[in-house]
């Protein structure tokens, strides 16, 4: 079963259980921060995958298909990605 929800930036956190696989698109002007847990990251494209553990974060390179799975029960928030200096 697919469900499309539409995740807001620096909203109220967001808590995914194991097992449960989330989709995302059109996600390069955001980051995610894990708060607790565990989380695996794997962007279309990219030859690795990335594993976040509480405290850190990742900006989405660009908008291709990327599926969060977390490890174990695990909090996140979804942020905009801040403006680099040039």
């Amino acid at each position: 079963m697919e469900v499309t929800v539409k995740l807001t930036l620096n909203s109220n956190p967001l808590i995914l259980q194991p097992k449960t696989l989330l989709g995302l698109r059109r996600a390069k002007r955001a980051r995610v921060r894990v708060l607790r847990g565990v989380l695996w990251i794997t962007v279309a494209g990219m030859p690795q995958d990335i594993v976040l553990e509480a405290g850190e974060c990742f900006e989405f390179p660009n908008n291709a298909l990327t599926l969060l799975e977390p490890q174990q029960s695990c909090e996140l928030t979804f942020e905009r990605r801040r403006n680099r200096a040039r």
